[in-house]
């Protein structure tokens, strides 16, 4: 399964095909001239030593190197040309409006509200309020200069907006920069610029938004000069969240998230100590990221890791957790409550094809013709395929099963649960689900005999599973 946080490539990669539901991750939509969603790999471009220039270095063999800030490096176009997955933050939208807010723009429809932390100093807290008329697309007015005023930062529009597919809800992005400030060592107060990447859809109860900024420059090291990048994955524009044997390695109540350096075509998290040219180094940084120091050193230390190991997908053998869900129908409108069913009701009679998706989970929406095909095929057999919405707002899922949703074969079904913040949804709770799409083959004895996670194109095992219980599938 996906795990939100990995040091290797190959797991990084996994997000190609499969959504985490603890992102709460909307699907990224696929920019007109790219058929790839962008992905972060591990490394940039190896850079060249060159003769020593930039970057100073010191005594006991420290290097040390001021970096700018390259304001949008890694916005959505930089995001993609340096082929980045990204670590997406996401805040909820709350009706309520946060106090420091003293004017506002004439909303049309719906109105909420997410803050945003950016630096330490003051400013460091920005509002942002999303504007939802009925039929038309949202707008959003950040608070891009802290004063609390929404009226004088932008026009309200979305600099992108992308019709969705087959009847979904268009995908809103915008890369907006804002004027933060930081403590400085002396205890003063120094206002700059940050830039984060936001999107959502129409419907959502949240925002999510990661990193465009990054801090770029040279360093020299054991006589060479590379180019370094340095990025930091809590989208808070704080890059000094460095190791500290006396303190928790955390911010605020939540544990930090990496604190990238990209040196000579490598990535590491400098959190901790990490090796460079047969040296193991531990890195310095101003809270803003503008300094940096690489001092040599004979520990090691590794950056901080998950308290705590996701539990196993359940997986064949183990008897199917039973559960009840809301039912949609052909002739429904919206959501009703008492249309119910229970995976138990089809024990003894039916083979059972469970799949978890949601719509704002690109792979998920990708395999949903390819799960149609299957139960098309199955039919007239002793089997039901049930596409369970998970982890998902109820808009979107509405406007999927009112439009291209009535025409797969498959039985439509939501987690009455919804979008529930703390995993207690039927996949995450009951069966261990911590990236969708994910299928579960339950025998007429109530047994999981199979399971496939996440959606490649032209992938049989849902088939092969189903051949294996003595369905017959065409090929």
């Amino acid at each position: 399964m996906s795990s939100r946080h990995s040091p290797s490539i190959r797991r990084l990669l996994i997000g190609a095909i499969l959504c985490s539901p603890l992102f709460a991750m909307p699907a990224f939509a696929e920019d007109p001239a790219s058929k790839s969603i962008p992905a972060i790999g591990m490394g940039a471009a190896p850079a060249a030593a060159q003769p020593a220039a930039g970057g100073t270095i010191t005594g006991e063999g420290r290097a040390e190197a001021e970096l700018t800030l390259d304001v949008r490096k890694f916005d959505f176009a930089g995001t993609r040309a340096a082929n980045r997955m990204y670590i997406p933050v996401g805040t909820k939208l709350s009706p309520e409006k946060p106090t420091f807010v003293k004017a506002e723009p004439a909303y049309k429809g719906k109105v909420s509200y997410a803050t945003i932390q950016l630096g330490n100093g003051t400013p460091s807290e920005f509002a942002i309020a999303i504007d939802e008329p009925e039929g038309a697309v949202p707008s959003i007015y950040p608070d891009l200069n802290g004063d609390g005023d929404l009226t004088n930062d932008g026009t309200g529009e979305w600099p992108n907006v992308i019709p969705g597919k087959d009847g979904a809800a268009p995908s809103l992005q915008g890369t907006f920069t804002f004027k933060p400030a930081w403590k400085t060592a002396d205890g003063g107060n120094k206002v700059g610029e940050y830039a984060l990447n936001f999107y959502t859809q129409q419907g959502r109860s949240s925002l999510n938004y990661y990193a465009a900024s990054a801090r770029v420059g040279s360093i020299v090291i054991d006589g060479k000069t590379y180019e370094l990048t340095l990025t930091e994955a809590d989208a808070d524009g704080l890059f000094n969240k460095l190791y500290d044997k006396t303190k928790p390695v955390v911010v605020g109540e939540k544990q930090s998230r990496p604190v990238y350096i990209l040196i000579d075509g490598n990535q590491y998290d400098i959190r901790g100590t990490f090796p460079f040219g047969g040296m193991n180094y531990l890195a310095t940084v101003s809270d803003d990221g503008s300094h940096i120091s690489l001092a040599p050193t004979m520990k090691v230390i590794q950056p901080p890791r998950p308290s705590a190991e996701r539990p196993a997908m359940l997986a064949a053998g183990v008897e199917a957790p039973d559960f009840e869900a809301l039912l949609w129908t052909a002739d429904q409108t919206k959501l009703e409550s008492d249309k119910r069913f229970k995976l138990s009701d089809y024990r003894g009679k039916k083979i059972v094809v469970i799949d978890f998706w949601a719509t704002w989970c690109g792979p998920c929406m990708k395999g949903i013709p390819h799960l149609s095909k299957v139960a098309e095929a199955v039919k007239d057999q002793d089997v039901v395929v049930i596409a369970v919405n998970t982890s998902d707002d109820e808009d979107p899922f509405v406007r999927f099963a009112t439009g291209k949703g009535k025409d797969y074969k498959f039985t439509l079904a939501r987690d009455p649960a919804g979008r529930d913040e703390n995993g207690n949804t039927i996949a995450r709770k009951l069966y261990n689900v911590t990236g969708i799409p994910a299928t579960f083959v339950i025998d007429k004895s109530g047994k999981i005999v199979g399971t496939v996670s996440g959606y490649t194109e032209g992938d049989s095992q849902l088939e092969q599973i189903l051949k294996g219980q003595g369905v017959k599938i065409e090929p």
